[in-house]
């Protein structure tokens, strides 16, 4: 799985780059491969174990925030994959909708760094997040209205 986090190959150019190294390393040419959808079933049982947030609560509960499989490969379904982790996360501390919010706020306001598997993507996805953390920030910022109006 090193080649995928590490070495920037896709899932689709995986077999290909396996086939090549095996038969570089050993002169063989492998008869079977894992297929694309245990190569991807292994790499996210994987990514959910590495790749999580976790936020400690006052009272010593843990929680995780992980990573999602999702149907299409666009930054809208990935910023819809990633409202829908932090909504979780934020309904696990507290069922309360007003004080939900706030944390749903925080939380993404606090992310510093996030990226989706398709380079692509990342500078459309980005851009939306921006443009959800902006609606945010009156929830997180006292005053935010004033400020901005002073900046704008």
């Amino acid at each position: 799985m090193t080649l995928l986090t590490e070495g920037n190959v896709s899932i689709r150019k995986l077999p290909k780059v396996l086939t090549t190294v095996i038969k570089n390393l050993t002169g063989k040419v492998p008869q079977r491969l894992p297929s694309k959808t245990r190569l991807s079933s292994r790499i996210m049982m994987e990514a959910r174990i590495v790749a999580s947030k976790q936020v400690s609560l006052k009272s010593g509960k843990h929680l995780t925030l992980g990573l999602r499989q999702v149907a299409g490969g666009d930054a809208e379904t990935y910023l819809t994959a990633f409202k829908e982790s932090i909504d979780s996360l934020a309904a696990a501390i507290t069922s309360a909708e007003e004080e939900k919010s706030i944390i749903v706020a925080s939380l993404v306001s606090s992310n510093k760094c996030l990226m989706s598997d398709q380079a692509a993507v990342n500078g459309v996805f980005n851009r939306l997040l921006a443009q959800f953390r902006e609606e945010l920030l009156p929830t997180v910022i006292p005053e935010f209205d004033r400020y901005s109006a002073v900046l704008g």
